[in-house]
């Protein structure tokens, strides 16, 4: 069953986008089934939470005609589909994946977590928004995590500022977070570049940071 609170947030975004002057609703194409979501995410030994398998069912993504490029959600992610999510939980696995055990209490959830320089992939992450360098992925229930349904921002490339994190309890309160962010105005849509770009100033006085990555 789809929860649609899930589905409001996510339709809540594209409406940001619309208010702003960003394309976004051209690339939303009709979603992949819900079992065949759910057969693909289980192939690897996954059990996909509730809103994973909403998320890849609610819209399948295209470039608008005439663009090469998607438009990002938010800077610097945006959704991906799920081919695209198959193809980066393999390559992501095959570069550094570890068990939850095998990482051990460098992600306990009530502290900042730390990473090599090469990073790693959780085995029970699985990505729903890409970007560079971050990944945005969702705990998956059974994987030995201890916070399923958790959305983590995985950094492979990780400093002082932006390390591997989990950011959100649900994909559904992180998206709401970023509604938030554009109806403060810290997203704007630029023309000329045809992407969505951050308004640092607004990040710094709600105490955020220049740098702010949700």
């Amino acid at each position: 069953m789809q929860d649609p609170m899930l589905l409001d947030s996510l339709e809540a975004l594209v409406a940001e986008h619309d208010r702003v002057g960003s394309a976004l609703r051209d690339e939303l194409r009709t979603g992949t089934g819900r079992d065949q979501v759910e057969e693909a995410v289980r192939t690897f030994g996954l059990v996909p939470p509730p809103d994973l398998i909403d998320f890849f069912a609610w819209h399948d993504l295209a470039a608008r005609p005439g663009s090469i490029d998607r438009i990002d959600w938010f800077w610097p992610a945006g959704g991906l589909r799920l081919t695209e999510a198959i193809d980066d939980y393999r390559r992501s696995i095959a570069v550094g994946g570890a068990s939850p055990a095998e990482v051990g209490d460098s992600l306990g959830p009530d502290q900042p977590p730390t990473a090599t320089f090469t990073g790693f992939w959780r085995t029970d992450w699985f990505p729903v928004l890409g970007g560079s360098p971050e990944t945005y992925a969702i705990e998956c229930p059974g994987g030995g995590g201890s916070t399923p349904g958790a959305l983590w921002r995985v950094n492979w490339h990780p400093d002082s500022d932006f390390q591997t994190a989990r950011v959100a309890s649900s994909l559904t309160e992180f998206i709401d977070r970023v509604v938030d962010l554009f109806r403060a105005g810290a997203y704007r849509w630029d023309a000329e570049y045809e992407a969505i770009v951050t308004v640092d100033d607004v990040f710094v006085r709600r105490g955020l940071g220049a740098t702010f990555r949700p």
